[in-house]
């Protein structure tokens, strides 16, 4: 860098574009690979957390059930309301795995637990799904959990808010 020379300085129009490019990065850094759909999904589902970060993040669904008795429960919803519930359970475990991985290191409900409950969320979620491209987004992230439990982790490492951590 030379006397006088600024540091190039990117402005985003809104953050779900810095979190596309982030999450872009991680999947190279990675070696991972995502069809365009699973990245903006991702890239939206922190822009969402990052819109209700003054709210707390709370593990009762549907009237004060856990995820995994809301799970039991959705049967008696409409297949509506199930994709709502299904495809909250598979985005909160996925943000609890990617981005707070530490913490769960340390508590009861670990990090295989949020694991089986995000893959499943999406599982079902792909099933009740009517478009047929959001059911191919799900599909992928049920089966690719793990994969974009490590993307997250990566983007959030890279903002500063964990550590790394071997997954």
């Amino acid at each position: 860098r030379t006397l006088g020379a600024r540091p190039k300085i990117k402005i985003y129009s809104n953050p779900e574009n810095y979190f596309q490019e982030l999450i872009t990065q991680a999947t190279q850094d990675t070696n991972k690979s995502s069809p365009t759909t699973s990245v903006h999904y991702l890239a939206t589902l922190l822009n969402e957390h990052v819109k209700i970060h003054s709210q707390s993040f709370n593990l009762t669904l549907m009237g004060g059930l856990t995820p995994t008795l809301a799970l039991l429960q959705a049967q008696s919803l409409s297949p509506k309301e199930q994709l709502k519930l299904y495809k909250k359970i598979g985005d909160f475990s996925l943000f609890m795995s990617g981005v707070f991985i530490n913490a769960l290191t340390k508590r009861v409900m670990d990090l295989n637990y949020y694991k089986n409950l995000g893959k499943r969320g999406y599982h079902l979620a792909h099933s009740v799904a009517a478009a047929e491209e959001i059911r191919e987004v799900f599909l992928d992230l049920s089966l690719n959990f793990l994969s974009y439990i490590e993307i997250l982790h990566h983007v959030s490492e890279h903002i500063g808010i964990t550590t790394h951590t071997n997954l």
